[in-house]
């Protein structure tokens, strides 16, 4: 662990992130997306099909995951505290602001590879 960060596991959403940019550079104009709600509803489904519990992610990935929209709530003048807030009031759990100070991943660390904190 690199200060509660888990540097496996980031190499993992990296690689698998780098391979889906990869993929989908060879991907014409035309190809069908895919909402974020719907792949969720889909891996949600394949893992009840199997038997198999809920994927869950610790915080540190779950802030970096985020963080793109952490981005824009700032840009359009949300504070940290806010999105606390919404954590809070959408899944029941708590997150802090040092908490997303600590985990979120700026641009720069997103496309490098290289962990938050």
């Amino acid at each position: 662990m690199n200060g509660g960060y888990n540097r496996n596991y980031t190499i993992q959403l990296t690689c698998l992130d780098t391979f889906a940019q990869m993929e989908l550079s060879k991907v014409d104009d035309r190809q069908t997306t895919f909402s974020a709600h719907e792949a969720v509803a889909v891996q949600e489904e394949l893992r009840r099909t199997l038997a198999l519990e809920p994927e869950q992610f610790p915080l540190p990935a779950f802030i970096g995951m985020i963080s793109d929209e952490i981005d824009q709530f700032r840009d359009a003048g949300r504070s940290d505290a806010d999105v606390v807030a919404l954590i809070k009031n959408t899944v029941g759990r708590d997150v802090t602001v040092a908490d997303i100070e600590r985990f979120y991943a700026p641009p720069q660390a997103r496309y490098s590879g290289d962990p938050p904190g």
